[in-house]
């Protein structure tokens, strides 16, 4: 599970959001819950940089395949 925030929202906001949810998924209670509905944490994509690389490399590929496939918007 990612959260995600809008682009202006401040660093300092950001990285406390981030804190807390790293504290609150990782209570023996929330995490079962989690695990239970088949959510895990990425942790490949814990940082704000690789999860910002990800996003950017998926933006491009599915746009690739978009203009690949002819589809337009409706």
């Amino acid at each position: 599970m990612l959260l995600f925030a809008p682009t202006a929202t401040p660093a300092p906001v950001t990285d406390a959001l981030a804190a807390l949810w790293a504290q609150a998924r990782n209570q023996p209670a929330i995490k079962g819950k989690l695990e239970g509905l088949g959510m895990y944490p990425p942790t490949r994509y814990a940082s704000r940089d690789s999860l910002g690389a990800l996003l950017k490399a998926e933006k491009a590929r599915t746009a690739q395949l978009v203009k690949k496939l002819g589809i337009t918007p409706v």
